[in-house]
């Protein structure tokens, strides 16, 4: 910033003083050439007017202020020169100094705008499918529920590759991002968070965030690099629009713990909320995958949701052993011949380790094959009344 300022300051200067100094036809000498004194005069006001633009396209506040303050100051002196001189050489000087406060003005306030989005604003959220595509079927609700909640509402549409085993759905994964825009503008989103995978993770990208204990079970255990991505692209996102709450679904439970707990773990200054699941008329929790389903599949998957039911009656009915709720949780989808399991499990809500016994918050969840597409669904212990 100050060697923009100094440069300014000393094109200015100099400008100045040849203007004062100079009557309205000498010239100055460069090389063979005679130039007349205003315009020499007038190409070191248009060299100090970049700097200034510079000043304020790159400096913010500071700069827009530094940049009018010295703009203000030339125009006097260079009237006072056009009125001591008779000189309408100078003439030109006014405008193009006029043509640069308009133009700083309008940088400055168009950065304002932009910052209105980029920098920490009170009660500024972000909402997330982070791990997927925001979708008519995941993401609405958790929309509704940050326009409920904050002033501004930044929704990520951003398929993160780096999340995408070898072997799964990364290039068939739902995207619209025309569908996708209308539906964040339809439940009152500000901005679309919808970068292009080469811009977050340029060449050369070699920086991480990992966890481990929670990431080691559930989809951990069959997606080995999943939380890794998930937990790279979502601090990359946080440091990016530094929203003051993150909306995520509870479907991804794991993915909700991981995430708290990455917050706390690393000091960042943001709550984190999760949103209830949101469930089709007939059970079955919604999802950007749910499109993968043939009319048999749909109707298929409808043993997930069952499964939760069951559960859930289970532990309401006051059922402590574990295994014998995963037992009957498990007969029961494997009753349907589409369904192939991947995993059944009743985790401690803190740890995401297993747990023999419900003597403590606990998440039970599954993720089920329903042919080739894989989906989870899960129910939380102490959401549970009962009877």
């Amino acid at each position: 910033m100050y060697v923009f300022f100094i440069l300014a300051f000393l094109y200015i200067a100099v400008s100045i003083i040849i203007r004062v100094t100079s009557g309205s036809h000498e010239t100055i000498s460069i090389g063979s050439s005679q130039i007349p004194i205003a315009a020499f005069a007038g190409v070191l006001s248009s060299l100090s007017n970049i700097c200034l633009i510079l000043l304020t396209l790159f400096f913010g506040k500071m700069g827009f202020y530094t940049a009018l303050i010295t703009i203000l100051i030339q125009f006097p002196v260079i009237i006072s020169v056009i009125i001591m001189h008779h000189n309408l050489n100078n003439l030109p000087g006014v405008f193009g100094n006029l043509l640069t406060l308009v133009t700083i003005i309008i940088i400055y306030f168009n950065n304002k705008e932009l910052d209105a989005y980029q920098v920490r604003v009170r009660d500024q959220a972000v909402t997330d499918r982070l791990t997927g595509l925001p979708n008519r079927f995941a993401c609405s609700e958790l929309i509704d529920a940050s326009h409920r909640d904050n002033d501004r509402t930044v929704v990520s549409d951003f398929v993160n590759p780096m999340q995408f085993g070898p072997t799964e759905d990364l290039e068939s994964y739902p995207r619209d991002i025309v569908h996708d825009a209308k539906l964040v503008e339809e439940h009152g989103g500000d901005l679309i968070f919808h970068p292009d995978p080469s811009e977050m993770y340029h060449e050369g990208f070699s920086s991480f965030v990992d966890m481990t204990v929670l990431t080691e079970e559930l989809c951990g255990l069959s997606r080995p690099v999943h939380f890794r991505g998930v937990c790279t692209v979502v601090t990359k996102l946080f440091n990016i629009v530094k929203p003051d709450r993150a909306y995520f679904g509870k479907k991804d439970a794991q993915q909700l713990a991981v995430i708290r707990h990455m917050v706390d773990d690393l000091n960042m200054d943001i709550e984190i909320i999760g949103c209830p699941i949101i469930r089709e008329d007939d059970g079955l929790a919604k999802s950007s995958r749910n499109t993968y389903l043939n009319d048999v599949e749909r109707k298929a998957a409808l043993v997930l949701s069952e499964a939760v039911r069951l559960g859930m009656d289970m532990v309401r009915s006051g059922e402590k052993n574990c295994d014998t709720i995963l037992s009957r949780m498990k007969s029961l989808i494997e009753a349907e011949p589409l369904a192939r399991i991947d995993y059944v499990k009743m985790v401690d809500c803190a740890t995401m380790q297993q747990i023999p016994t419900l003597d403590r918050p606990a998440l039970c969840a599954m993720a089920v094959f329903i042919g080739k597409t894989r989906l989870i669904d899960n129910f939380f212990t102490e959401d549970v009344q009962e009877g």
